[in-house]
């Protein structure tokens, strides 16, 4: 498998290292681990069958609807850059996450945090975007008035 993606941000697992001397086998990828790259499960104090990078691949597939092929693809299309503010994912506490449309659940590009935020306080409607943008540039004082 290629470099290491950025994390998806937000909550995730609890992560309790373990022994590094104790390996697991992940029920996912099929690998021999050590104990330290499982997810400890909340609700029985146990450790998960799969590891952590699966975890978290599986959490990417589940929330984004992309492969890490395609998340990866996206991001060095993106050069690791937010696609709206341009923002690089080192500048950002939780990375970049996949946009999608609610309408058509389809996935448009990675986005920095606020600027997902944001468009989904605008519920998607360009419309409303573009008012919000009219109505700041009104009332943004020139360099004049000031």
């Amino acid at each position: 498998m290629g470099p290491s993606l950025p994390s998806l941000g937000g909550g995730g697992p609890s992560f309790q290292p373990q022994s590094p001397m104790t390996s697991k086998t992940c029920t996912q990828c099929y690998k021999d681990k050590p104990e330290s790259e499982f997810y400890f499960r909340k609700d029985t104090r146990k450790l998960r069958n799969q590891c952590a990078q699966c975890c978290t691949e599986h959490a990417r597939r589940r929330d984004t609807g992309w492969s890490p092929e395609e998340f990866a693809d996206a991001f060095a299309k993106q050069q690791g850059r937010c696609k709206i503010c341009k923002v690089h994912h080192d500048d950002l506490k939780q990375g970049l996450m996949a946009d999608h449309c609610h309408a058509g659940l389809t996935t448009r590009s990675l986005l920095c945090g606020r600027c997902n935020s944001g468009l989904g306080m605008f519920v998607d409607n360009p419309r409303l975007l573009r008012n919000a943008a009219m109505y700041l540039e009104y009332h943004t004082p020139t360099p004049d008035s000031v």
